[in-house]
């Protein structure tokens, strides 16, 4: 028994092209996030199965309440014409509210419906919950050029490209928090960072204080022991007056050293004796804030 043929029925090989054409327009950005380049390849993939003159991806700008062309492939077009051919000023609006693929005639009947019989470009709305991210404009030019089957497809291609523009926006949006997040975590850590040297150094400034006033009431006592003696034995013997004064001028430069711990501004430490586990306060660059 011969099989029931429907001529209307798209040939097997034709319906396999456009099986692989879904495919790679998918693999164009499965790997990667989409850019212009790729997408002006998805309009000029999408040519090899639906003739066309020209082709455009536009995105939705609400703050500037405009579309901006991402990839064109073909010759120009003039999307002020679509305002012009459908009587809508605000033509996004519009599209919005017609919610599916519009096909804009070249003239209007008398009750300005579009001619069905002049289309010549199709405007497929890029829709993700209820926003409108976008349109694909599709001009060819030919009367009829846009047949059922070819805006089926085209809306199905449509909306994977408004599903991967949407994944781009959440990925960068993703990308910039993330950026955001490691800066304020940045900012913390040095926060952190100053608080603990903070603290360090507040608590280095008391020790030294305490240091300060322990060490210099019996400083003070010995060099003014050692003002007397220098004073009262004028005779003295030259290698008993040159000990006195190698104690007077330790004892001072030991004085010196005790006001520079009050003059400590930062905390700089270099290597003990040559030991690289254990660090030593640089008093020298501490008291100059180095």
């Amino acid at each position: 028994m011969a099989a029931n043929t429907n001529n209307k029925e798209e040939p097997v090989s034709r319906f396999w092209t456009k099986i692989n054409l879904m495919a790679e327009i998918t693999g164009l950005f499965r790997n990667s996030m989409p850019d212009r380049a790729a997408y002006k390849k998805a309009l000029e993939s999408i040519q090899r199965v639906v003739p066309f003159e020209a082709s455009a991806l536009y995105l939705n700008n609400p703050e500037a309440e405009q579309v901006v062309e991402i990839a064109a492939f073909g010759g120009p077009i003039d999307i002020s014409s679509i305002a012009e051919q459908t009587g809508e000023k605000d033509y996004m609006h519009w599209l919005v509210s017609r919610r599916k693929p519009t096909l804009i005639a070249c003239g209007f009947e008398e009750d300005r419906t579009i001619k069905e019989s002049e289309n010549s470009m199709l405007v497929i709305p890029l829709i993700i919950e209820e926003r409108l991210i976008g349109m694909v404009i599709f001009y060819d030019g030919v009367e009829n050029s846009f047949r059922d089957k070819d805006v089926k497809l085209l809306t199905i291609i449509s909306d994977q490209i408004a599903s991967f523009i949407e994944r781009s926006r959440a990925h960068g949006e993703l990308e910039e928090k993330n950026r955001i997040l490691e800066e304020t975590q940045k900012k913390l850590r040095e926060v952190q960072r100053e608080l603990i040297d903070a603290e360090k150094l507040k608590a280095v400034r008391e020790l030294a204080a305490s240091i300060n006033h322990e060490i210099n009431n019996p400083l003070s006592v010995i060099t003014g022991n050692v003002e007397y003696l220098l004073y009262i034995n004028k005779g003295l013997e030259k290698s008993v007056s040159e000990r006195l004064n190698i104690i007077y001028s330790e004892a001072t430069r030991i004085a010196e050293i005790n006001r520079r711990l009050l003059e400590i501004q930062d905390l700089v430490t270099q290597t003990y004796m040559d030991d690289d586990k254990m660090s030593m306060l640089d008093l020298e660059k501490s008291s100059m804030g180095e």
